[in-house]
């Protein structure tokens, strides 16, 4: 759904409501500072957050998006934590 290359700057993604396939946003290069993404309601798919070497989620944000602000947002069929982690 969003794609953000080569560290951009203080983007914000606010009060959306999609039903996307594939990735919810799709990150890679160099982190990108002053992210926000708030109050949507997405369909989480295969790896909802996701970035280039990184692993879905927590990890895709602490690498690519550091100091995000993530909230108030429903990712639909978000998978629950696995009995491996």
């Amino acid at each position: 759904m969003f794609q953000l290359l080569e560290g951009v700057a203080y983007v914000v993604i606010e009060h959306n409501t999609a039903l996307q396939t594939g990735v919810i946003i799709m990150a890679e290069g160099a982190p990108n500072t002053g992210f926000v993404y708030r109050h949507n309601i997405t369909l989480h798919n295969e790896y909802g957050v996701k970035g280039s070497g990184s692993g879905v989620g927590i990890p895709t944000l602490a690498r690519y998006f550091a100091g995000a602000i993530f909230e108030g947002t429903v990712l639909v069929g978000q998978p629950g934590p696995s009995a491996d982690t």
